[in-house]
């Protein structure tokens, strides 16, 4: 449950960084061509903690944290 958590905060302050700052925004973002163009491989990670307004990130971040107990109990015979 402590990762969800870090996930949680990580995220929520890393999109809030993003949608005060467009050019942090923009570095963020998932751009194949620039990816390979000029070696932004970050880009492959980065994209997934920024979400494109706050109402798509209060509803990830609702769903992450009410399916992290079922997908657990689900999952934890194949972790083992």
């Amino acid at each position: 449950m402590i990762i969800t958590y870090i996930l949680l905060v990580a995220t929520v302050l890393i999109s809030i960084g993003a949608f005060q700052n467009g050019a942090w925004w923009d570095k963020s973002m998932f751009y194949p061509y620039l990816m390979q163009r000029s070696q932004e491989w970050w880009r492959f990670i980065s994209h997934g903690f920024v979400h494109a307004d706050y109402q798509h990130l209060i509803f990830n971040m609702l769903t992450l944290f009410f399916l992290d107990g079922p997908l657990k109990r689900v999952c934890q015979p194949v972790w083992k």
